[in-house]
């Protein structure tokens, strides 16, 4: 069973992660921060598109090029994808490590580090974490909540 908060703006999130990681209650807890393509992107040829939709239109688009043999995204690879999430858990066990930043920034400076794609990797840790950070928008939005596994019956 994971818990989620929900912001309205990243610098909110952040604000809370940070005061999270600096509380005694985040020794036991495995937390980390869930965003949108636009946030989590670092695909240059995608980041750069003006919409949110644009950009999740391509980020499937070059997934289906992909899976048909041609040249998808170079940071959606699984093996990347899974070096990425091992770190994104590491990072939560080492919870200090993030104190004085934004978990994005953090996110996206370890994705540079491993290659993988930021945005599948953190939901690639959702399982292994108590704790969720993400914005309200994700929540609001059916498939975004259908590709998180989130089941607001329950």
């Amino acid at each position: 069973l994971v818990d989620l908060l929900l912001f309205r703006t990243h610098s909110q999130l952040a604000q809370v992660l940070n005061e999270f990681l600096q509380s005694d209650w985040s020794k036991d807890t495995r937390c980390s921060i869930l965003g949108g393509r636009r946030s989590l992107c670092v695909n240059p040829s995608v980041r750069r598109l003006p919409t949110d939709a644009q950009i999740s239109d391509q980020c499937l688009f070059l997934q289906r090029n992909h899976s048909r043999g041609k040249q998808g995204c170079r940071f959606h690879n699984s093996e990347k994808e899974q070096n990425l999430r091992n770190e994104i858990l590491v990072i939560v066990r080492r919870h200090n490590h993030l104190a004085n930043q934004s978990g994005i920034e953090d996110l996206l400076k370890t994705a540079d580090s491993t290659g993988g794609c930021p945005y599948y990797a953190s939901r690639r840790s959702l399982p292994y974490l108590q704790l969720v950070l993400l914005p309200y928008n994700l929540i609001l939005s059916r498939s975004s909540r259908e590709a998180l596994g989130i089941d607001l019956k329950v």
